[in-house]
């Protein structure tokens, strides 16, 4: 998945925006429809997995595919594979602590109350999560726009960022207390 981040990420940053959250969506659309195809029919939570590997995979071979061929008909720059590889290993351990850290809970739920206390307790997390989404939404919006900012620049990233800090506050504050 942080390769995808990458693709997804880079198309950002060169204004393919529309291009990057259409594949985003595909991406999600065959994580969700092969994971619960595959548990209706039975495959129970190996299932889950198996759909979710797909839609990742596809997320992350569209994703790259879209960003190298613009930067490579761009022309503009070259491709620095350290950069990439080191990058994408900071993201994917980020990552994996993340989601280690975010799905403890849910593992001690299943553990001590079984599938269906997991599942009420999974369906009210996800209302919890809305909050997360307005800054995570934003920032990776944000990021890609910053990091292509010159030197000459810096003075306007500070109002920026005071702007991104009051909007997102302003949303994701009193949804995490709704």
């Amino acid at each position: 998945l942080a390769i995808a981040q990458v693709g997804a990420f880079s198309m950002i940053g060169a204004g393919r925006a529309t291009r990057a959250g259409i594949v985003v969506a595909v991406g999600a659309l065959v994580r969700y429809s092969a994971a619960s195809l595959l548990l209706v029919l039975g495959w129970g939570p190996s299932g889950v997995f198996i759909g979710f590997s797909a839609g990742d995979l596809v997320l992350a071979v569209s994703s790259i595919f879209l960003a190298l061929r613009w930067i490579h008909s761009s022309g503009e720059q070259r491709v620095d594979g350290r950069a990439v590889t080191a990058y994408m290993i900071s993201v994917l351990a980020s990552s994996l602590i993340g989601y280690g850290v975010s799905q403890t809970d849910r593992l001690l739920a299943f553990l001590q109350r079984g599938f269906s206390d997991l599942a009420l307790y999974n369906a009210a997390s996800v209302g919890a999560a809305v909050a997360a989404f307005a800054p995570a939404a934003v920032t990776n919006v944000l990021v890609p726009i910053l990091s292509s900012l010159r030197e000459e620049d810096y003075p306007h990233m500070r109002e920026i960022l005071r702007i991104y800090t009051r909007y997102v506050s302003l949303v994701s504050f009193p949804m995490g207390f709704g």
